[in-house]
């Protein structure tokens, strides 16, 4: 699990930072208290849903990233887990790094950058806890839009076959 958790990161974490972040996300004990010794299967699959979704959110920010995209993940987690990764973000995104992972590995320029959180949720209790939010039931800014650059497109088309039209060429090699 740790060699896992640590994969694609640039920086080796300590074992005390990463289950004290696991322990935060809510990730099963049985998971934290055997991380170095447990196995994971392919895809995760001894993994409970929530613990596998905990542990991809604990990887990426593991490795500092500085865009996370977290698309329905949240819709999986029950209220309490999901508040609290909420808040995990928050910070994750104030502080361009977390609290537990202030070890030597902050003096890294890496855990300096901006970092964005763009989520994707159902669930109404995050919005609150969100900087700002855009609502897609109304997708008339999308068609909008979508006509507009189609519209463009074809004013384009236009525009250059009517230079196709009035420039003759010759043809390769003609002088």
């Amino acid at each position: 699990m740790k060699d896992n958790l640590n994969y694609g990161s640039h920086y080796k974490h300590t074992d005390r930072e990463i289950s004290t972040l696991l322990k935060r996300l809510g990730v099963s004990h049985h998971v934290i208290n055997n991380m170095a010794d447990y196995f994971v299967n392919v895809n995760g699959s001894n993994l409970s849903l929530t613990d596998a979704t905990l542990c991809s959110i604990a990887r990426c920010l593991l490795s500092s990233v500085d865009l996370l995209l977290v698309s329905n993940l949240m819709d999986t987690l029950d209220e309490t887990v999901a508040l609290e990764v909420m808040e995990v973000f928050k910070e994750y995104a104030s502080n361009r790094t977390l609290s537990s992972l202030k070890s030597e590995n902050a003096a890294t320029a890496g855990f300096h950058k901006p970092k964005t959180v763009i989520i994707s949720t159902k669930k109404r209790q995050l919005y609150d806890l969100c900087d700002f939010m855009i609502s897609m039931t109304d997708t008339s800014w999308l068609r909008t839009s979508n006509d507009d650059v189609q519209s463009e497109m074809a004013a384009e088309r236009e525009s250059v076959g009517s230079l196709d039209k009035s420039t003759p060429r010759s043809p390769k090699g003609a002088t």
